[in-house]
């Protein structure tokens, strides 16, 4: 029994292995960035279907946007034409673990792109993302102006160091990176042990 178990754990694993898993991305339509990036007008149907053509032996996943699932948001996504062509993940899965096991992304423009384009997966573009044109992506329309390539550090650095401010406390203060993943840090510590002092004393 116990030798069954490992059999079929080793085969199993062995297939997600050794099958290509393509990602396509979802977001909601009415999203100010679509309304600027997808200038061709795609919708989510389009890309997963585009996404099985040029992967015809692969294992396509469409993971909607979690508004979408669930139907907080309106959307011309019909579930039942993208299940002909691939499986439907749900949002609740681990974003990240969900690009981890995927070997290849199909987006129009989601951040989703850019956490795979700095985990050092293939990701195809469908519209124009800020990430996009810069020699890191595979991009599907033409962007105006970017005459040079970024390694992946100048993209991390410039996207998550020098562009933006974080506000992490309770007094409005905005902060760089490194300060928020410090207090971060330090808050899930701090957790940590509350947690383990309530549950102590509870006994």
């Amino acid at each position: 029994m116990f030798l069954n178990i490992i059999l079929f754990t080793l085969k199993k694993d062995i297939e997600i292995k050794t099958k290509k898993t393509v990602l396509v991305i979802g977001q909601v339509d009415s999203d100010a960035s679509l309304r600027y990036a997808n200038i061709d007008n795609w919708q989510a149907e389009d890309v997963v279907r585009l996404a099985k053509m040029e992967n015809p032996s692969a294992q396509i996943i469409y993971r909607p946007h979690p508004e979408i699932y669930k139907g907080y948001q309106n959307s011309k996504f019909e579930s039942d034409k993208v299940k002909f062509f691939a499986s439907i993940q749900s949002p609740d899965v681990d974003v990240i673990e969900a690009i981890n096991k995927a070997d290849h992304i199909y987006t129009i423009c989601s951040l989703t792109g850019l956490e795979a384009v700095l985990r050092n997966k293939k990701v195809t573009l469908m519209g124009r993302a800020f990430y996009g044109g810069w020699g890191l992506t595979d991009d599907r329309v033409e962007y105006l102006g970017r005459n040079r390539t970024l390694t992946k550090l100048e993209l991390f650095i410039i996207v998550y160091i020098i562009y933006p401010k974080y506000l992490c406390n309770l007094e409005n203060s905005l902060v760089g990176l490194t300060a928020t993943i410090y207090r971060i840090s330090s808050d899930k510590y701090i957790g940590k042990k509350r947690s383990f002092t309530e549950n102590k004393f509870r006994r």
